[in-house]
C-alpha cells in the first residue's frame, strides 16, 4: 500500500451516499463519514455527535425531519429574549429557542414545557487589560494593571432530551459596559421573565393554565419601570414602542428587535394610554379582541403587522 493510498482512496457519506472529498466531512468513531450537507441538519444544541455510531446519527436525522414537519403546525404566541430568542406556542405549550430571522430558518429544535428540569441565569464577567504605550513604541502594563470589563448575562435551560441537555444563550443583545446600567437591567429582566417561565410552565398541561402564567409575564413586561439609577429623558413626540417590550424607538425600525414601525392602529386603553402593541405599555390590560390573522412564519396576529416577523397583513 503507498503512502497516500488512504488520502486519494474513494470515500463517501454513510448518510447520503454522497462522495466526499479531502475537506466537507467529519469522520466518526465508528470509521464512517459525514458530509458538511448532513451534519448541517443536525440540531444546533447537539454536541459530541463524533464519537456517535451511525445507527444514531440517521436516528437523530429522522427525529430532525419529524421536527420540521411539527413546525408547520408551530404557531408563536409570545416572544423573549433579545438577540437569541424564546419563541412560545401556548396553545400547545411547546417552544422554540433561536437567533435566526425569520425563526422557521434553520429547523429550530421543538421542546416541550415538560421536558425542562430546570432554568437559571448568571452573570459572565471578561477582563481585558488595558495597556500604555512607552516612547519606544512597546506595549506595557499599567502598575496597577487596568482592566476594560465587559458583562453578558446567560440563561440556562436544562431539558429531558436524547440528543441534548442543556441550552444557553445570552439576553443581552450586546455586551454590558457598567453594572446597574439601563442595558444591564433589561437584561437581567428578560432573563427573570424566562426564567419564571420556564419554572412556572413546566408542570402545567393545560393551555389556560400556560396562557394565564403567559398574560402575567406580558403585564409585567409591558409595566416594569425605568431603572432607578437612570435618569428618565423627556419622552420624544415622535417615539413609539415595539410589541417586543421596546420603549422609546424614534426610527422605521425598533432598536430591539427590528419589527416595522406599527401604522397609524393605535387603541386607546381605558387607563387614557395611546398604544400600538397587543398590550397598554401604561397598565397592561389586553388590547381589545379584533378579528386574528396568521402570519405565514405562524404567528397569530391582530395588528396590520406581524409581531414577530414585521411582515403586513395580507
Amino acid at each position: 500500500m503507498g503512502l497516500f493510498d488512504g488520502l486519494t482512496k474513494e470515500k463517501h457519506c454513510a448518510v447520503c451516499g454522497k462522495e466526499v472529498g479531502l475537506f466537507g466531512k467529519a469522520k466518526l468513531k465508528d470509521g464512517n463519514y459525514v458530509c458538511d450537507d448532513c451534519s448541517a441538519k443536525f440540531s444546533p444544541f447537539m454536541s459530541g455527535w463524533k464519537a456517535y455510531p451511525i445507527e444514531k446519527i440517521n436516528d437523530h436525522l429522522a427525529y430532525r425531519e419529524a421536527n420540521e414537519m411539527a413546525l408547520q403546525e408551530f404557531a408563536a404566541t409570545d416572544t423573549f429574549g433579545a438577540a437569541t430568542k424564546v419563541v412560545v406556542d401556548s396553545r400547545k405549550g411547546w417552544f422554540i429557542v433561536t437567533s435566526r430571522d425569520p425563526w422557521r430558518e434553520g429547523n429550530p429544535d421543538i421542546i416541550g414545557f415538560n421536558q425542562v428540569a430546570n432554568c437559571s441565569y448568571s452573570v459572565s464577567e471578561t477582563k481585558t487589560e488595558i495597556y500604555k504605550v512607552n516612547e519606544p513604541g512597546h506595549r506595557e502594563s499599567y502598575e496597577p494593571k487596568r482592566y476594560d470589563t465587559d458583562y453578558d448575562i446567560f440563561v440556562t435551560i436544562e431539558v429531558d432530551s436524547p440528543w441534548y441537555s442543556t441550552i444557553r444563550f445570552k439576553t443581552n443583545p450586546s455586551r454590558i459596559k457598567v453594572k446597574g446600567s439601563k442595558e444591564w437591567d433589561a437584561a437581567e429582566a428578560e432573563a427573570q421573565r424566562i426564567q419564571d417561565l420556564m419554572m412556572g410552565v413546566r408542570n402545567l398541561s393545560r393551555q389556560a393554565e400556560i396562557e394565564a402564567q403567559l398574560s402575567a409575564l406580558r403585564v409585567e413586561k409591558a409595566a416594569e419601570p425605568e431603572p432607578a439609577n437612570e435618569v428618565a429623558a423627556a419622552p420624544d413626540a415622535g417615539a413609539w414602542a415595539c410589541s417586543c417590550g421596546q420603549q422609546g424607538n424614534t426610527g422605521n425600525f425598533c432598536q430591539n428587535c427590528g419589527s416595522p414601525k406599527p401604522g397609524p392602529s393605535e387603541w386607546t386603553c381605558e387607563c387614557g394610554a395611546a398604544n400600538s402593541g397587543n398590550f397598554c405599555q401604561n397598565c397592561g390590560k389586553p388590547r381589545p379582541e379584533a378579528a386574528s390573522w396568521q402570519c405565514e412564519c405562524g404567528s397569530v396576529n391582530t395588528s396590520k403587522f406581524c409581531g414577530n416577523c414585521g411582515k403586513p397583513r395580507p
